[in-house]
């Protein structure tokens, strides 16, 4: 199959979004691109769209930059904060942060991407197409060795509960972010979906159950 031809995005978000993508990115040693690219390889489009976007920065989140050329070099002015990055066309503004936001959340609560291993694995996709099946099953079994280990007893309190919600022991989330959480993880670990685990949805139906209350 064909290759879209690769382009550049510049991607407005907020500044602390910005942040948390450059910082994944020097952790992983590898680029924004590829993060992004990983995400919409392992997850369908439906997931994706389901996640929700983090959004365009508040009015008055802006960020100063030094003008480097033209007849106003070395003034400064106030834009957006945003993200440069090179995919294939066709993909939308709201689905790259959501697909960045996706690495993050993942990258920060089960140490989800091994970066080293990003660029090579995509040049190895699309040099020897006939090995897409076979690596991705390979992947999926990396993956879910590296989400979050079900609690052994089951979720029995609020504990274990904020626990599989990614949510610290010391907080009580809002029912709009538990709400929010328990959809971002249905659409992830549903036994339907390429990542779906029976005993991950399991424990997050019985931690929604207890923090719902």
């Amino acid at each position: 199959m064909k290759q879209k031809r690769k382009r550049s995005y510049t991607i407005s978000c907020s500044s602390k979004f910005e942040l948390s993508v450059t910082n994944l990115a020097k952790r992983e040693k590898t680029s924004v691109g590829e993060i992004a690219r990983v995400v919409f390889f392992l997850f369908s489009p439906e997931t994706i769209d389901a996640w929700e976007d983090p959004g365009d920065p508040a009015k008055h989140d802006r960020e100063t930059v030094q003008i480097k050329t033209g007849s106003n070099s070395g003034k400064t002015m106030r834009r957006k904060p945003r993200i440069q990055l090179r995919l294939p066309g066709g993909y939308t503004s709201g689905q790259i942060r959501k697909a960045l936001d996706i690495a993050i959340k993942l990258k920060n609560r089960h140490k989800f991407i091994a970066g080293n291993t990003m660029p090579a694995l995509f040049s190895e996709f699309r040099e020897k197409p006939e090995t897409i099946q076979k690596e991705l099953q390979t992947l999926k079994r990396v993956v879910s060795k590296l989400l979050f280990t079900p609690i052994e007893d089951g979720v029995k309190t609020r504990a274990d509960a904020l626990y599989i919600f990614g949510f610290s022991s010391k907080i009580t989330p809002p029912q709009i972010s538990v709400s929010r959480r328990y959809k971002e993880l249905a659409s992830i670990y549903h036994p339907d979906t390429a990542l779906g685990s029976h005993s991950r949805m399991t424990q997050i139906n019985q931690a929604y159950q207890i923090l719902k209350n």
